[in-house]
């Protein structure tokens, strides 16, 4: 991704395991907020995806992004983080954790280990919500 707080350089970009940003409608609009976006949030939605997802070109195909669209009440219903996925394989921090609580309800009782946030991220098995490319992604939002 393109226009990333994460990246030394604007020209440059980064390669994230998963990102989280709301679309959201608009007055007939779609448009973007992303708190580790460099441009102004929120914003547009075609202004944010041409300037966050350049063309790659066929030799990075394997990083060409892939969205999972879920309804803001489905995500904060079913999202449980317990923070695992930022953690070595020796239960060190890899960077620090966020000030806030874990996601979701009671994730320290839950009987998978309090996550479920890498079922989000696998865009390969079902489970809840759209999985689109590029193209259909802005298929949904429409043309201008």
């Amino acid at each position: 991704m393109w226009a990333q707080r994460a990246s030394s350089d604007v020209a440059e970009p980064v390669v994230w395991d998963y990102h989280v940003m709301l679309l959201e409608s608009v007055s007939r609009s779609w448009r973007v907020t992303d708190p580790d976006s460099s441009l102004a949030t929120p914003i547009d939605a075609h202004r944010y995806l041409a300037a966050s997802f350049q063309n790659i070109g066929d030799e990075l195909s394997h990083l060409r992004p892939v969205f999972r669209i879920v309804p803001a009440d489905r995500y904060r219903a079913l999202l449980r983080s317990d923070r695992s996925h930022m953690r070595s394989s020796t239960g060190e921090w890899l960077a620090p954790p966020p000030p806030d609580p874990p996601i979701g309800p009671d994730v320290s009782a839950s009987g998978n280990g309090g996550s479920n946030l890498m079922e989000f991220v696998d865009m390969e098995r079902p489970f809840v919500g759209q999985v689109c490319d590029l193209a259909g992604m802005l298929a949904r939002i429409g043309s201008r």
